[in-house]
């Protein structure tokens, strides 16, 4: 069975990206690149330890806006109000307060995910955040 799903996710641009960082010019492929590696591996570990494995996750697609305004995080996230988003704002907050001039990824991630069997179709539990601050 193959679900989609949508996750925001957080997360540090690379120190090698960091120092001249244009966010009006991110199509360039060492940029893409690496937030496509980071979005990727943010999705995979969502479900590391899970008790039903994906046979595979594909189709991934992202919208991110980058900042360094601690004032967008909660303009821009999360996807949905829970505990654990607004802890992952407060925790990209606290970065961009204490980094001055850093930028931060704010992501909408959508993606599928083909599940084993057919009763492994369902919903997880939650549309976890994560961040890689």
């Amino acid at each position: 069975m193959i679900s989609r799903y949508s996750d925001p996710i957080i997360f540090e641009l690379p120190p090698d990206l960091q120092a001249d960082f244009d966010p009006t010019n991110t199509a360039r492929p060492e940029v893409s690149l690496q937030v496509l590696e980071i979005l990727q591996a943010g999705v995979v570990l969502q479900y590391r330890g899970a008790a039903v494995q994906p046979v595979r996750i594909f189709d991934l697609r992202a919208v991110c806006k980058f900042t360094r305004d601690v004032w967008e995080v909660d303009a821009a996230q999360p996807a949905h109000d829970c505990q654990e988003c607004r802890a992952g704002n407060e925790r990209a907050k606290a970065f961009l307060r204490a980094n001055p001039g850093k930028w931060i990824g704010l992501a909408t991630v959508m993606y599928s995910v083909e599940w084993p069997g057919e009763e492994a179709g369902h919903e997880r539990e939650h549309d976890a955040q994560l961040d890689h601050l």
